[in-house]
Formats: structure tokens, sequence, C-alpha cells
């Protein structure tokens, strides 16, 4: 690895952390995304990643479901993502 890739990793983990907070945040309306942040910067890595890995996995099976529909079955499911993590 090089001296970067530290550096680089460190902040896509934070990203991933970030879009964790913010889709939890919007299904949990009663706490808001720093908290919710705060909260998984306590967990270790690997609960980190699996909440992560939990919602990506989640997010990818519903755009499967919803191509089942054509492209009108798509076109509600990035409006129905856009509203919610608004």
């Amino acid at each position: 690895m090089t001296s970067k890739s530290p550096e680089v990793l460190s902040r896509a983990g934070l990203l991933c952390r970030s879009i964790t907070a913010l889709v939890v945040a919007a299904f949990w309306r009663r706490h808001n995304i720093k908290d919710i942040e705060a909260a998984l910067a306590a967990r270790s890595k690997l609960e980190q990643a699996l909440a992560f890995g939990a919602i990506v996995i989640s997010i990818f099976g519903l755009s499967l479901f919803a191509a089942q529909f054509g492209w009108l079955g798509l076109l509600a499911f990035w409006i129905a993502l856009i509203v919610i993590l608004r």
C-alpha cells in the first residue's frame, strides 16, 4: 500500500458511515443524522461494514424488484429513493 492508501480508505469509510446514517435517519425520524453517525462511530469497524452492506444489499434488492415492472417500476423506485433520502 502506498502512503495515500490509508487516507483514501479512511475517507471512504467516513463516506460509507455518512451514507448509512442518512438512510437510517430517513426511517428513524426521532434522531438526527449526527446522533446516528456518532452511534455508528462507536461501533466496531465490522459492525459498521455490516450495517453499510445490509443497506446496500437492501437497496439493490429493491431495485431488482422494481425492475420487474419495467421502466415505470424503476422510475417509481428512483423517485421513492429520492423522496425518502431527501
